[in-house]
């Protein structure tokens, strides 16, 4: 659709395509590109106002990024790359002045990805990819003057324009589905399969509050109008309202590390001592030499091969025993539990 919602493009696989046009209730341009042996049509897009279709076309290892003006008549090759294309994603930038495209392939058997901003008609590019890893993925905000580059492992930078440095913006560790840009400018939601969504300072990168954790991946993030509520669509069809602002619990996500850590506390007073690891509780009374080892049956402790712990805080007068940890890389549980007295 065009951007004012009077213009529709209707393509098919065969490289026909047709422009509706909703002002006159019908079709006022077709196209077909005769196709020959090893061309495939990967990819369309329709300019603002309707007028200008783009095409990708595979020949071979090689990619065409095809204008089609009807105002003009023309057909114009704006780029070709040599690729074996498996993935393209094309829109429109800066009214129809430029393209966003962004690819994947391979060349030669060698992994290509590309993430940049072409002009149409200088054919000049800007890389997009800002040192990002994975396929990649890049969407502009604030009139088309920042621009959110994306991977399908949870990379994400930021750069405002003329894009020529970007901001690592860590957090996600999935596929970034969604990303939303507040009315006022300010704030960014980026939403994920990890199945959080993220609000970050559309300004300096730095992210806002604590990951808002959802039990399925984030399908789609909105902001109302007056920026106070964030709206979000998850897989399986629910739907959430976010009361905004949040608070600022942690300044990002954490991933804890599992190398067989050691935590202990000692009680001099008592002459007691507590040794935590990925193995085993241990209690140990060094006055009458009573020692004792807790299983995860008798505590519930997530031992094992790759869970994780932090350091934990005995409460000594109740004889408890605290601590953080998880199982996953997003999850975290408080354990709890009364310690049998040694």
């Amino acid at each position: 659709m065009s951007d004012d919602g009077m213009f529709m493009l209707v393509y098919n696989t065969d490289a026909r395509f047709s422009i509706y046009s909703f002002l006159s209730n019908k079709v006022i341009y077709n196209y077909a590109h005769e196709i020959v042996t090893g061309e495939l049509p990967v990819g369309f897009a329709l300019s603002p106002d309707g007028k200008t279709v783009v095409m990708g076309l595979k020949r071979g290892e090689k990619l065409d990024i095809i204008l089609f003006d009807q105002s003009y008549a023309r057909k114009k090759i704006i780029k070709t790359y040599d690729i074996d294309i498996a993935n393209l994603n094309v829109k429109f930038a800066w009214g129809d002045k430029s393209l966003l495209i962004a690819l994947s392939g391979t060349q030669a058997g060698v992994p290509i990805r590309e993430s940049e901003l072409v002009n149409i008609y200088s054919g000049e590019s800007i890389d997009l990819i800002g040192g990002l890893q994975g396929n990649v993925s890049s969407r502009l905000f604030k009139n088309d003057g920042l621009i959110i580059t994306t991977t399908t492992d949870g990379g994400m930078t930021m750069s405002d324009y003329p894009f020529s440095s970007f901001i690592v913006m860590n957090g996600h560790i999935d596929y970034i589905r969604t990303i939303a840009l507040s009315n006022d400018g300010m704030v960014l939601a980026s939403g994920s399969a990890d199945r959080t969504v993220r609000l970050w300072d559309a300004v300096s990168g730095e992210q806002l509050a604590s990951p808002i954790r959802f039990n399925n991946m984030v399908m789609n993030v909105n902001f109302s109008l007056d920026g106070k509520v964030l709206y979000v669509a998850i897989m399986g069809g629910d739907l959430y309202k976010v009361n905004l602002p949040l608070k600022k619990a942690e300044p990002m996500s954490y991933a804890f590390v599992s190398s067989n850590p050691n935590a202990f506390e000692y009680n001099e007073d008592m002459d007691k001592f507590f040794s935590l690891n990925d193995k085993a509780l241990t209690a140990i009374d060094f006055a009458n030499g009573n020692e004792h080892q807790y299983s995860d049956s008798e505590a519930g402790i997530l031992f094992g091969l790759g869970n994780r712990f932090q350091s934990f805080y005995v409460n000594w007068e109740d004889y408890e025993i605290m601590y953080l940890s998880t199982s996953q890389r997003t999850n975290i549980f408080l354990i709890l539990f009364s310690l049998r007295r040694v």
